[in-house]
């Protein structure tokens, strides 16, 4: 419920201590049970928020960046890396090949 990965800055350090576990306790269950390190980790939450974002109407006439920040995206670099990597599409191929399905 409280969306951490919303918080461009979020750190692991930071994340553990919300949730009340050492960071490398953390660090090691997200490895491990994800196979992913932390940044993919938060981002994967992040690009989840935007795709369905991005193929709801309501959020059809807002600028793709803005959603990235609004997500907790810090750069449009990261976000348009991030995003590819997860989905094989930009944020506008994603766009446009989801908002009408």
């Amino acid at each position: 419920k409280a969306k951490p990965w919303r918080n461009a800055n979020l750190t692991i350090k930071e994340l553990g201590a919300q949730l009340q576990i050492p960071t490398y306790r953390l660090s090691r269950l997200i490895n491990s049970h994800f196979g992913r390190n932390f940044f993919a980790f938060v981002n994967g939450y992040r690009i989840a928020e935007l795709k369905r974002r991005l193929s709801d109407p309501q959020w059809s006439q807002h600028a793709l960046l803005d959603l990235a920040f609004d997500v907790g995206f810090n750069s449009k670099s990261a976000f348009n890396e991030a995003f590819k990597k997860e989905c094989g599409l930009t944020p506008t191929e994603y766009r446009a090949k989801h908002l009408h399905s």
